[in-house]
């Protein structure tokens, strides 16, 4: 690599969490790097973020946060469904929100989006463009690995289409505008 054979280093550092999180400097750090190379700039990545997880050589961090937004898209994509159908058959998203908190079944992106959508605030924190380009990016890469991921695909066309209805620069819990259309 050019840079190294100028004495320069560098690590793959993408981050999981959202704008609260990168306001309060609580971001996670997927680093990929040689261990020297990360142990130099954790520093810098400590101040960021509340974890820093070195997940193996350069690339690997851009991989660790394909896969972990391709659950994501999914999971979201799932609640637009879900809130949806309350929506649609008339039952209190706010007595959902107390039930997904008190019991098993949260999680924080979880929580975070059906507050969202229950709310109607998209305004953004991650859009629909930038997670279907993650998942478009993860299935190639499922794809180059031999795998049909079929969740995955369905979770692409949906946030596709939410960014078609509501728009890709609004946030990816903006798919629920388009899970909530009627079919005619």
């Amino acid at each position: 690599m050019e840079a190294g054979n100028r004495g320069a280093s560098f690590i793959d550092g993408p981050v999981l969490g959202s704008l609260n999180e990168a306001k309060e400097g609580k971001l996670w750090v997927l680093a990929g790097a040689d261990p020297e190379t990360l142990d130099r700039v954790k520093p810098v990545l400590n101040s960021i973020s509340q974890a820093v997880y070195h997940v193996g050589a350069i690339g690997r961090g851009t991989q660790m946060k394909l896969c972990s937004n391709l659950v994501g898209a999914g999971l979201v994509a799932a609640l637009a469904e879900g809130m949806a159908l309350l929506d649609a058959v008339g039952l209190d998203a706010s007595q959902y929100m107390q039930i997904v908190q008190e019991t098993n079944l949260p999680t924080r992106l979880w929580i975070g989006k059906a507050t969202q959508m229950a709310n109607r605030d998209f305004s953004p924190r991650f859009s629909l463009d930038n997670m279907a380009k993650d998942v478009r990016l993860a299935l190639t890469m499922a794809t180059q690995h031999g795998l049909d991921l079929r969740q995955g695909e369905a979770s692409h066309a949906s946030l596709r289409r939410g960014a078609v209805v509501a728009g890709g620069d609004r946030d990816m819990a903006a798919i629920f505008e388009a899970a909530r259309q009627r079919t005619t």
